[in-house]
């Protein structure tokens, strides 16, 4: 757009040619080959930024959880999971309240010949219930799905038909017993 001066005073012309300018940016770049920056690489979906996205989005989910963030985890979460997801971080689902010690991922599975929009991820997950002092360790496979609606990368459940049952892996550790709050 531009102004120009007349005697009746100021008025706006369109400009169409400065219209087009950023669509015909964005379309010589893929012409030429060029890359594109990560945050168009993203918003474009393509391959480089939704896998760079994905490993983002893993380590904060994880973060959040590792640090006693449930709300913050939620971010990550896809939307029709998201009530269960609170019951089972909070207790609701008659459990007992989870608090995460660690969580270590083992394995990152994304192929965009195989399936552009899942990935599934190995981890490790050490935990309590609380009131209890028991910590478990559980290997989980995350299934992770990828929705350019939904802002990207979204925590979709848990693959239940993992190869080798690892999913039920659970492993106690018991506290050591206690005095008056001191080691025996």
């Amino acid at each position: 757009m531009s102004l120009k001066l007349s005697k009746a005073g100021f008025s706006l012309i369109s400009n169409r040619r400065t219209s087009l300018l950023p669509a015909m940016v964005i379309a010589i770049l893929f012409l030429s080959g060029c890359s594109l920056p990560p945050s168009l690489q993203e918003a474009f979906g393509t391959e480089t930024g939704k896998s760079r996205q994905l490993g983002e989005r893993v380590t904060k989910f994880h973060k959040a959880l590792n640090w006693g963030m449930p709300e913050q985890a939620l971010d990550f979460v896809s939307p029709e999971l998201q009530m269960s997801f609170v019951g089972l971080v909070t207790g609701e689902d008659d459990s007992g309240e989870r608090r995460v010690i660690d969580i270590a991922v083992k394995n990152l599975d994304y192929s965009a010949e195989k399936n552009p929009e899942e990935a599934k991820v190995d981890a490790v997950v050490r935990y309590y219930r609380v009131p209890n002092m028991v910590v478990e360790t559980r290997k989980t496979k995350e299934i992770w799905r990828y929705s350019r609606l939904d802002g990207g990368w979204r925590f979709s459940g848990i693959d239940t038909d993992s190869e080798k049952g690892e999913r039920s892996v659970v492993v106690k550790e018991t506290p050591p017993a206690t005095i008056g709050g001191f080691m025996r």
